[in-house]
């Protein structure tokens, strides 16, 4: 019911929380990492491409298609805890592809994408859910 909902609100607001995305420190210091390694005339693959713009200038595209991703993109960051709406392929996956890990942290991986011709490289162990082999529930960060 409406009042119920209006009151949860009110004291979430009230406990100073902050709601997941952009805001969070965990996907700023994404936006941080994509301004600082990358040119502002390249194209950042990111699961939510209007807030990377919107936080770098840069232009961004969303996909979890791998060839639109390697056509128009130049730098991938990938969100390590969760594959909503990106790309899904391990580390080793990548590297064999020829992608150059720039950046990482707990959270996040700043991929350089190649030139050129690229096939999703195999990797030692299939294609997981999620990075860490726990389940997540609830909206993406």
């Amino acid at each position: 019911d409406l009042p119920r909902r209006v009151d949860a609100a009110r004291t979430f607001n009230d406990s100073g929380a902050v709601q997941r995305g952009p805001a969070l420190e965990q996907n700023q210091v994404a936006m941080e990492a994509i301004e600082k390694y990358t040119p502002p005339d390249e194209t950042i693959v990111y699961y939510r491409a209007r807030t990377a713009t919107l936080y770098t200038g840069r232009r961004a595209l969303q996909t979890a298609s791998f060839d639109n991703m390697v056509s128009n993109g130049d730098w991938f960051m990938q969100n390590k805890k969760d594959n909503y709406s990106q790309v899904v392929a391990t580390a080793d996956q990548l590297a064999a592809s020829g992608f150059e890990l720039v950046w990482e942290n707990d959270d996040w991986r700043l991929w350089r994408i190649p030139e050129g011709p690229v096939e999703l490289g195999a990797s030692s162990s299939e294609v997981q859910p999620l990075f860490d082999g726990q389940s997540i529930t609830g909206s993406p960060p």
